[in-house]
C-alpha cells in the first residue's frame, strides 16, 4: 500500500530524471515524488532516530575495540550514502553488535596492541567490504545472501549475544578480565567475583534495569537514551568518577575529516578475507531487515540495489574514520514508529548527529563505561531466541543440529571462523540433499485422487507389472549414479515379473551430460531384461536434453507421457492387449 495520497499520486514529478538516473542512484526516486506534507514526519523521525543511534552507537565503537565516539562516525555518513544509493525508503543503517563484534575478531589480532594502527585497520576494512559489496552489486550477485539459512542466523545471533555479554562483564563488574574467548572471560569472571567494583556494579545494574522496564512498559520511549542520560548526571552530580567509576573521558569536538586509511600491503590479503565474511552477515541482516519492513509496508527492495546501498555505506564509513555498518532492525523499527516516509529521515538523523557532536561532546565525557557495558547487553539480549532452538528440534532436526553448531563455533573459535564453519555446514547439507534426494514408488490410495508416495499410505497399492518411480532432484553428474542405483535395486526386488518401469520425471527439471549417458545406460540395462522404459511429466529443460542425447528417439514419443494417470492406462491397455487367455 502507497503512503503517498491519491493527489500525490497523481501529480507529476518536480524533478525530471531518466529510468537509468532513477536505477542507478535509486534515492532520486523518493525525491522526484517527494510531498511537503511528509516532511514533518521525516523530521521527527530522524531526530527520534539520532537520539537512539547516539548511545548505541558509543556503545557499539567500545564494542569495536575503538574510541567510543567511532560509533558515532561510522553512523553519519552511511545514513546520507544508503539515502541516495539504498532501495528501501524505512531502513536505518549502522553500527550494530553483529558487525561491531566482527571488527574486533577481525582487527585485533592485526592491529598488534596499536591503537592507531587498529583505527587504520577497521576503517580500512569498512572499505574493503564496501568495495565487495559493490562488485556484488554490479555483478547481480545478491542471491549469495540466501546461502545463510534461518538455523544460521538463529545460531550466529544467539553466539553473538553470549559473546558480547560475556565481553562486557568486567565494564558491568569494574574488574580486569584478560581473556579473549567467550569461555576463558566467562570462566575468569567467576573468578575474580570477589574484586567486583560494588559503586560500578550498582550503576550498570541500573542502567540495564532501567533499559529492559522501559523496554517493556514504554516501548514507544528511547529508552537507551534515557539511561545514558540518566547515568551521565549521577556521575557528574555525585563525582562517581572519583570514586572509580571509569568514563569514556575526552572526546573530540567536531566530525572527522575524511581520508583513505593507511594500512600496510600484508594487511591486504587478512582484511579482504575477514572482508567477505562480513560482507556475507551484514548483506544477509541488511536484506533480510529491508524485505521484512518493505513487506510491512507493501513496497519492494531489490537484493542488487542493496548490495550497491551497502556498499557506498560502507566506503563513507571507512573514508569517515568508522568501521563496517550493517542495517538495524530497532533502530529501523523506530523510524516507522516514528512515522518515517522516506529516506530523509536518515538524512535528518545525520544531520543531528552532527550537532550533537559540534555542541554536546563535554556532557558525554562523563559517560560511564559500566552503562555502555549495560547497553550493550540490554541490546543484545533480545538476539537471544530460545524457543527458536526448541522449533528447529521439533521441527527438523538436522537445522536444530547446523544452529547448534553455528553457536558453539561463534563461542569456541570465533564469530567469523563460526559463520565460515556454519556456510560450509549448510552448502554441505544441501549437497547432501541433492546428492541424496527423496525419493518414491507411487501407487493408488482408495479416496484420493493421483498417485502417491507408498510409503505414506498403508492402503496403497500398485499396478502389477508396473514401477512408477518418482525422483525428487535434477538428475546430474553426482546423482546420477546413486539413481540408477535404486532403479535396479527396485527391479531386483520385485516379487513379480516387471514389464514396464514408469520415471515420474516432475522434479528432474535439469540434466547433464554424465547424467544423459548414465540414463542411456539404464535404458539400455531395462532393454536387456525386457523392461519397457517410459517417461511421464517431463518439463522442457529435461524434453530438450533427452532430444539431445538421443535418448528421446530411443525411447520412443508413444512412451513419453503428459502425465502418469496416462502413462498408468497405457501401460494397462499394453497388458491387455499382450495377455494370453488363461494369463494371470
Amino acid at each position: 500500500m502507497d503512503d503517498r495520497p491519491p493527489s500525490a499520486i497523481a501529480r507529476p514529478s518536480w524533478l525530471a530524471l531518466p529510468p537509468w538516473a532513477v536505477r542507478a542512484v535509486p534515492g532520486l526516486g523518493w525525491m522526484r515524488s517527494y510531498q511537503l506534507e511528509w516532511l514533518r514526519f521525516d523530521l521527527v523521525a530522524g531526530i527520534t532516530v539520532a537520539a537512539v543511534i547516539l548511545p548505541i552507537a558509543l556503545a557499539y565503537g567500545d564494542l569495536a575495540g575503538l574510541p567510543a565516539i567511532a560509533g558515532v562516525y561510522a553512523s553519519i555518513l552511511p545514513l546520507v550514502a544508503y539515502a541516495l544509493f539504498g532501495s528501501s525508503r524505512q531502513l536505518i543503517l549502522g553500527p550494530d553488535a553483529s558487525s561491531a563484534a566482527l571488527v574486533a575478531a577481525a582487527v585485533g589480532p592485526l592491529a598488534a596492541g596499536s591503537a592507531g594502527r587498529y583505527a587504520e585497520l577497521a576503517a580500512m576494512l569498512a572499505i574493503f567490504v564496501g568495495v565487495l559489496c559493490l562488485l556484488g552489486g554490479i555483478l547481480r550477485l545478491g542471491f549469495a545472501a540466501d546461502f545463510l539459512s534461518r538455523p544460521i542466523l538463529v545460531g550466529y545471533m544467539n553466539g553473538l549475544a553470549l559473546t558480547v555479554i560475556a565481553g562486557q562483564l568486567q565494564r558491568l563488574f569494574g574488574m580486569q578480565i584478560t581473556a579473549n574467548s567467550f569461555f576463558g572471560q566467562v570462566g575468569e569472571w567467576l573468578s575474580k567475583l570477589g574484586q567486583t567494583h560494588w559503586p560500578t556494579f550498582a550503576l550498570g545494574a541500573g542502567v540495564l534495569a532501567l533499559v529492559l522496564v522501559l523496554r517493556r512498559v514504554a516501548p514507544r520511549l528511547p529508552a537507551p537514551l534515557i539511561a545514558v542520560v540518566l547515568a551521565t548526571i549521577l556521575v557528574a552530580v555525585f563525582h562517581l568518577d572519583a570514586h572509580g567509576v571509569a568514563t569514556i573521558g575526552r572526546i573530540p569536538t567536531g566530525v572527522p575529516a575524511l581520508r583513505a586509511p593507511s594500512v600496510r600491503l600484508g594487511d591486504v590479503g587478512p582484511l579482504l578475507a575477514d572482508a567477505f565474511g562480513i560482507l556475507l552477515l551484514t548483506f544477509s541482516d541488511t536484506i533480510l531487515n529491508a524485505r521484512t519492513f518493505a513487506a510491512r509496508a507493501h513496497t519492494t527492495t531489490d537484493a542488487n540495489s542493496e548490495l550497491i546501498g551497502l556498499g557506498t555505506a560502507q566506503i563513507a564509513a571507512g573514508f569517515s574514520r568508522g568501521f563496517p555498518v550493517s542495517a538495524s532492525g530497532a533502530r529501523t523499527a523506530v523510524n516507522v514508529s516514528a512515522g518515517g516516509k522516506t529516506q530523509l529521515a536518515g538524512i535528518i538523523a545525520a544531520v543531528a548527529l552532527i550537532a550533537m557532536l559540534l555542541f554536546l561532546t563535554a556532557p558525554l565525557e562523563e559517560f560511564p563505561h559500566a552503562a555502555l557495558g549495560a547497553v550493550l547487553i540490554g541490546a543484545v539480549l533480545g538476539l537471544i531466541d530460545v524457543k527458536m532452538f526448541v522449533t528447529l528440534y521439533r521441527v527438523r532436526r538436522q537445522e536444530f543440529a547446523i544452529a547448534l553448531i553455528t553457536l558453539l563455533g561463534v563461542l569456541i573459535i570465533g564469530l567469523l571462523e563460526g559463520i565460515v564453519l556454519a556456510v560450509l555446514l549448510s552448502l554441505m547439507l544441501l549437497l547432501f540433499r541433492t546428492v541424496r534426494p527423496h525419493d518414491a514408488v507411487l501407487g493408488k490410495v482408495a479416496g484420493l485422487d493421483g498417485f502417491h508416495d507408498i510409503g505414506d499410505y498403508r492402503s496403497s497399492e500398485t499396478v502389477p507389472g508396473l514401477i512408477v518411480y518418482r525422483f525428487d532432484a535434477p538428475l546430474f553428474f553426482a546423482n546420477a549414479n546413486f539413481f540408477k542405483g535404486r532403479v535396479e535395486a527396485l527391479l531386483d526386488e520385485a516379487e513379480t515379473p516387471v514389464y514396464w518401469f514408469l520415471l515420474d520425471a516432475e522434479a528432474i527439471t535439469d540434466l547433464d551430460v554424465t547424467a544423459g549417458e548414465i540414463l542411456t545406460e539404464l535404458y539400455k540395462s531395462l532393454a536387456e531384461r525386457r523392461v519397457t522404459f517410459a517417461i511421464a511429466r517431463a518439463k522442457h529443460p529435461l524434453r530438450t536434453m533427452l532430444t539431445r542425447t538421443g535418448l528421446a528417439a530411443s525411447i520412443g514419443e508413444g512412451h513419453l507421457f503428459p502425465s502418469v494417470r496416462t502413462a498408468v492406462a497405457a501401460y494397462v491397455a499394453f497388458r491387455k492387449s499382450h495377455t494370453q487367455p488363461g494369463e494371470a
